[in-house]
């Protein structure tokens, strides 16, 4: 399973280090593999840029927020 994680706040390492069979892909990489991903946890106080992604992952199963509030992400999400 491929999770997008934020790295700030230390996020994406403390789930590497709780579930290591998991790969990691960090959402501040420059050369994100997003095909993969299953999981996608989106930056606090995420912008746009980091909603418009959602349709980039035709493999995505779940998408949280960091954030209160979806109102944002909702339209994005595939039914």
């Amino acid at each position: 399973m491929t999770f997008l994680l934020p790295s700030a706040d230390g996020v994406a390492d403390e789930v590497a280090r709780r579930l290591p069979q998991v790969t990691i892909v960090r959402y501040e990489d420059d050369d994100r593999r997003l095909d993969d991903v299953e999981f996608y946890c989106l930056p606090y106080m995420g912008d746009g840029q980091s909603v418009e992604l959602i349709a980039r992952m035709p493999g995505l199963r779940v998408a949280q927020s960091l954030s209160s509030g979806v109102d944002n992400v909702l339209d994005s999400v595939p039914d």
